[in-house]
């Protein structure tokens, strides 16, 4: 449980979701700014968890059964909250936490396919109902290989039934108001290369300046050396006496 510290921030509105099925396991909080206070908030993303819906457009939730809607928002992975703009308009907030699945577990991978579905057509019912959607949170899904730490094959990699629907989901003009992510991947990667050449340049560099360093640190006391060698010859010729250093005879 979330103590009270925590829970309640002075000049802010919280909204949580927690898990119904096991604790400690999952959740979702948006905490509002006074001065950006909702209209409006629900938990979960059907009407399940809402009896006196304040949001509204669910979509037709034809394909989903009541047993399958309860238990796609049990888990505690969705917040709505509804701002009204200036213009008039109304724009909604919905915070996730998508569900995390193993490729080998079959049945989490169809209850994560399934929550998504059940994401876009809420998102979709919002927007055909007149409002702006903000999707965010942890989608749970890495969009590129880009942005995977060890991606699979590329052919692995973009056959992933979750990126099949983020591709799908990120239309520009339909559900996502951002651009397309390949618009600006390759100028990002271009700037991710240049600053990896530079920084491998100027590696580079400071290495060939220490290695120079060393060398001319080397001849000076090699010249040093050989300039010692040679004043002491010339004494001892002139002389014909042995040298003497200290503590004895060199």
């Amino acid at each position: 449980m979330l103590d009270e510290v925590t829970a309640i921030v002075d000049g802010y509105n919280a909204y949580f979701s927690f898990s119904k099925v096991k604790t400690g396991y999952s959740g979702v909080a948006t905490f509002c700014r006074d001065a950006v206070t909702p209209i409006a908030a629900e938990e979960g993303l059907s009407a399940v968890l809402t009896p006196q819906p304040s949001i509204g457009s669910y979509g037709g939730n034809a394909d989903f059964t009541p047993e399958e809607l309860e238990a796609l928002d049990a888990e505690g992975r969705a917040i709505l909250t509804e701002h009204r703009l200036t213009d008039g308009k109304s724009v909604v907030i919905i915070n996730l936490y998508c569900p995390r699945a193993d490729k080998e577990n079959k049945e989490r991978v169809d209850y994560k396919l399934r929550f998504y579905k059940l994401l876009q057509e809420r998102a979709e019912a919002l927007v055909e109902g007149g409002r702006h959607v903000v999707v965010l949170g942890d989608i749970n899904t890495s969009h590129k290989m880009i942005d995977h730490c060890e991606p699979d094959k590329e052919e692995l990699f973009n056959a992933n039934p979750g990126r099949q629907w983020l591709n799908q989901f990120l239309v520009p003009g339909e559900v996502s108001s951002t651009k397309p992510v390949d618009e600006t991947r390759e100028p990002l990667q271009a700037t991710r290369d240049e600053t990896r050449e530079l920084l491998q340049a100027t590696r580079d560099e400071t290495r060939e300046q220490r290695q120079a360093t060393r060398d001319e640190t080397r001849e000076s006391r090699q010249a040093t050396r050989d300039e010692t060698r040679e004043s002491r010859h010339a004494t001892h010729s002139e002389t014909g006496e042995p040298l003497q250093a200290q503590g004895g005879y060199l």
